[in-house]
C-alpha cells in the first residue's frame, strides 16, 4: 500500500512539534536557572544611624537606629541579633586617602553585647516586611574615644551566613582637642 505524501507531511509536522516542545522547555529551563534560583535568594536591606544625646558632664546617650527589611521573595528565619560596641583607636594613615575595614577596627572584646528579644527584632521575616529599633547606649564622656556600634544578625540556619551592620564615631560626638584644632585650620570652602 503506498504512502501518500500528505502522510509524511504528518509525520514531519508531529517530529516538529515535539522538537519545539523539547526546545521550549530547555529555554524554560534555562530562564528558571538565571532568574527564578536567584529571586529566590534571601535579601535583605540594613539602613542604620548613630546619634548622640543628653550629654551630661561625665556620660551621654548613644541611639543607634537600625532598620532590618526583608527585600527578597522569601522568607528569612532569625535565630537572634546581638549589639555589640567595641573601642578603636583614631585612624590614622599618610597616604592620600585609606580605606577603614570595620572588621579590622572591631579587634579585641567588645566592651558592651546585648543579645536582642523578639519584642525588637522579630524572628521571622516574610517579604517586604521588616522592623526599625533604636537601641540606647549610655556612654562615658571621652573626646577622642571612638566607637564603633554593630548589630549582627544571625540567621536560623547556622551554616548561613550573617547580615552585620557598622556604623561609629567619637564617644558622645567629641573629637579629640588635635582633631578639632586642625578642623579649626583647615580654610573653609564656601560656594560662590
Amino acid at each position: 500500500m503506498e504512502t501518500s505524501k500528505w502522510a509524511y507531511l504528518e509525520y514531519v509536522k508531529w517530529a516538529v512539534e515535539i522538537l519545539a516542545l523539547f526546545v521550549a522547555g530547555l529555554w524554560a529551563l534555562k530562564l528558571y536557572m538565571e532568574t527564578g534560583i536567584p529571586e529566590r535568594e534571601k535579601r535583605v536591606s540594613i539602613v542604620s544611624q548613630l546619634n548622640w544625646s543628653d550629654i551630661a558632664a561625665d556620660k551621654c546617650l548613644a541611639e543607634y537606629t537600625v532598620t532590618f527589611k526583608n527585600v527578597g521573595k522569601t522568607d528569612i528565619e532569625l535565630n537572634s541579633s546581638t549589639l555589640k560596641v567595641w573601642p578603636a583607636k583614631e585612624p590614622g594613615t599618610t597616604a592620600a586617602a585609606k580605606y577603614l575595614n570595620p572588621h579590622e577596627l572591631v579587634k579585641g572584646n567588645p566592651i558592651e553585647t546585648a543579645k536582642l528579644t523578639d519584642e525588637e527584632f522579630s524572628r521571622h521575616y516574610a517579604p517586604d516586611v521588616g522592623d526599625t529599633v533604636t537601641s540606647s547606649v549610655v556612654v562615658k564622656r571621652d573626646p577622642g574615644r571612638i566607637l564603633i556600634f554593630s548589630l549582627d544578625f544571625e540567621q536560623a540556619d547556622s551554616r548561613a551566613p550573617h547580615w552585620l551592620d557598622y556604623r561609629w564615631d567619637y564617644a558622645c560626638d567629641e573629637p579629640s582637642a588635635n582633631t578639632v584644632k586642625l578642623r579649626a585650620k583647615q580654610p573653609s570652602r564656601r560656594s560662590r
